[in-house]
């Protein structure tokens, strides 16, 4: 391996290396890491890390980590980062990589997990799904959920009780980190290496896990489902059929674990065998347990192919192969239920190919795409105590007064209505992220995106490209807030999706932007009879500020 300074120059090859993962991988990422704390691309003013120096710093880690052999599927850059800086402030803590690179971990049916089957769960969770785990946040989240990890092990042995987790570990100071890394190795600071603390708090993001979300779509199920049941494998009768498709409608399934493909295996199944409802049970509401040596119930099995179905999902012929594995881990299951009371599958049984081919052959001609929504999850700042408003970027893009009252009333309203929905509100305006704010009523949801938009009656408006993709992205959970501004006061209207609600037409602007153009009579139109008033609410004046010229050519934000 080669790694290059900055400046500019090559130092000698990294040799005497057992691990590949060290002879041919670049690890300048999981260094920076360790010396900043936050990736090189998010340092544009620094300087870059001396990463020949990084590696002196880290030489003994480096050498312990290789002796474990470790696994580059499993050691990306974050984690990486995570074990070096770990390493150098409890070198104990080999025994839980160790563990992680052996997948060597255990969970309980009541939900309990070790330390090192919940990071393993983290870090592969998305494993070749590129559009995910080449980005900087999600290798900084696995950085921050690495070091969370190895400081709930260590406070748990300093107490002398198990490290079992039922949730995600509590979040560590990075920068307090680096900084006894660097009094541990005696380095003082400099521009190249080791930064002071006080250029780190309030820099490093706080973020929150991908998740992966899928729209329950009962159709499609039911139709993946009798083609199926016509199939010579899965036939069934109709009314076996019908109770199959009830008790799934009946399962209380989290949306990431809602993949029409595994739907559609539930049916099927509880139709030819109605005592496996149960076992679907057991697997959406995360009833299962895993023994290392001795493997996985069939719950966790069914989990975990959804699960790897997540990492890279490719449309319909994926969803069958997902209903493929199911169903032969129900058959499986079944199987072994004849020589053992518990059966465990120590790996995911995979999908028979003639079993795949009758499938699509059977659902030829379906043109429903299922591909499930992506949400990177949002990033509050390290280091300050109110969360709800986000620290303005470097280079904010340009707004227009009007624009602002809009958000100002739409601010009080919210707080004091809850409309149109409560829970957080957490201001956007500064991401350029294509939405205004984003409202969390619950932290195992997704946040809802919130954009508003200032007319007066007869006046036009406009949706950014990037606005108008992200309506289309997040459906249901993207509304447009018109703040209608009169001569008597403001009303108000919320659109939920209106990418397909509202009529509107491509304008092509100067600075090369496609905007969505709505026409006030198919806006007016829409609304019609829509609109609410709120007492109370005076964002700057905003009910007595001019909006925007209607004969302005313009679009108001």
């Amino acid at each position: 391996m080669r790694i290059q300074n900055h400046s500019g120059q090559r130092p000698e090859p990294m040799n005497g290396f057992i691990s590949p993962l060290f002879r041919k991988s670049n690890i300048d990422k999981a260094l920076t890491l360790a010396i900043r704390g936050v990736p090189q691309a998010w340092q544009q003013t620094e300087v870059p890390v001396n990463l020949e120096k990084a590696r002196d710093v880290y030489d003994d880690e480096i050498r312990l980590l290789d002796s474990l052999h470790p696994r580059r599927r499993l050691f990306s850059s974050g984690i990486l980062g995570a074990a070096l800086v770990s390493l150098a402030l409890d070198p104990v803590s080999i025994e839980l990589w160790r563990a992680f690179n052996e997948s060597h971990w255990f969970r309980h049916e009541d939900g309990r997990i070790d330390p090192a089957g919940w990071l393993l769960a983290e870090s592969t969770r998305h494993t070749g799904y590129k559009l995910i785990t080449v980005r900087h946040d999600y290798q900084h989240y696995l950085f921050q959920s690495g070091l969370a990890i190895v400081r709930h092990v260590t406070e748990c042995r300093e107490r002398g009780i198990e490290p079992w987790l039922t949730d995600a570990p509590r979040p560590v100071s990075i920068p307090d980190l680096l900084m006894a890394v660097r009094e541990c190795k005696k380095v003082r600071l400099s521009p190249d290496l080791f930064r002071p603390k006080a250029s780190l708090v309030g820099r490093i993001p706080r973020l929150q896990p991908v998740t992966i979300s899928h729209r329950t779509n009962h159709e499609l199920v039911r139709t993946i489902a009798r083609r199926a049941c016509k199939l010579q494998r899965f036939a069934c009768k109709k009314r076996s059929q019908r109770r199959g498709m009830q008790a799934m409608k009946s399962l209380s399934v989290p949306a990431e674990l809602a993949a029409p493909g595994a739907l559609a295996a539930a049916a099927v199944t509880i139709s030819l065998d109605p005592t496996v409802e149960r076992i679907w049970r057991d697997a959406f509401a995360g009833r299962w347990s895993h023994r290392p040596g001795e493997g996985t119930t069939v719950a966790g099995q069914l989990v975990q192919a959804i699960s790897f179905h997540n990492r890279e999902p490719h449309g319909l012929n994926s969803e069958l192969t997902l209903m493929a594995r199911c169903c032969m881990a129900i058959k499986t299951h079944c199987r072994l239920l004849r020589t053992t009371d518990e059966p465990r599958l120590v790996s995911l049984p995979r999908a028979a190919t003639d079993t795949v081919s009758e499938l699509k052959a059977a659902c030829a001609g379906l043109s429903i795409d299922p591909t499930p929504e992506l949400e990177h999850g949002y990033i509050e700042p390290y280091g300050r105590s109110d969360h709800s408003r986000r620290q303005p970027s470097k280079k904010p893009y340009a707004r227009t007064r009007t624009g602002r009252q809009a958000e100002q009333s739409f601010e009080q309203v919210h707080a004091r209505y809850g409309w149109p929905r409560p829970g957080q509100l957490i201001d956007r305006t500064a991401d350029g992220c294509g939405y205004d704010y984003g409202i969390v009523e619950r932290r195992d949801e997704p946040e809802w995106a919130i954009e508003t938009k200032s007319v007066r009656p007869g006046q036009q408006f406009s949706m950014t490209e990037k606005q108008w993709a992200r309506a289309k992205a997040l459906g249901d959970r993207y509304w447009l807030i018109l703040i209608l501004c009169t001569p008597e006061g403001e009303r108000y209207a919320a659109i939920r999706n209106p990418s397909a609600v509202l009529p509107a037409r491509e304008k092509l602007v100067v600075i090369r932007q496609i905007n969505q153009v709505v026409s006030p009579t198919d806006w007016a139109r829409i609304l019609e009879g829509q609109w609410e008033e709120f007492e109370g609410v005076e964002g700057d004046e905003a009910s007595k500020s001019p909006c925007k010229d209607p004969d302005h050519p313009e679009d108001s934000e």
